[in-house]
């Protein structure tokens, strides 16, 4: 079977803003959860994740010292996509409260 991973490993790099430390950071809701299962991915086709460790963001840290929260209002319930934009745009919102964007 062939697999599609190196091509997900280079549109990732291609998606970092700017070529803003050219998509080595990931963002996940839990970081003992969605960047494991991609590292497992790319060790599984004996090919290297396009982050580090240490470079994995969680978005409940985020949240918490921010007092951010997703608005679940919009879209559908534990649709993948929509909990994505949802997580995303709390992120965004998440550094202006701290004054950072």
């Amino acid at each position: 079977m062939k697999t599609r991973l190196p091509f997900f490993k280079n549109w990732w790099i291609t998606q970092a803003p700017l070529n803003l430390h050219n998509g080595e950071y990931i963002w996940c809701h839990g970081a003992t959860f969605d960047a494991p299962i991609l590292e497992a991915a790319f060790n599984s086709i004996e090919t290297s994740a396009p982050f580090k460790f240490f470079n994995v963001r969680d978005t409940r840290t985020i949240y918490a010292v921010s007092g951010v929260a997703p608005d679940r209002s919009k879209g559908t319930h534990h649709n993948a996509l929509d909990d994505a934009v949802a997580q995303a745009i709390a992120v965004i919102d998440s550094y202006k409260a701290l004054g950072k964007a």
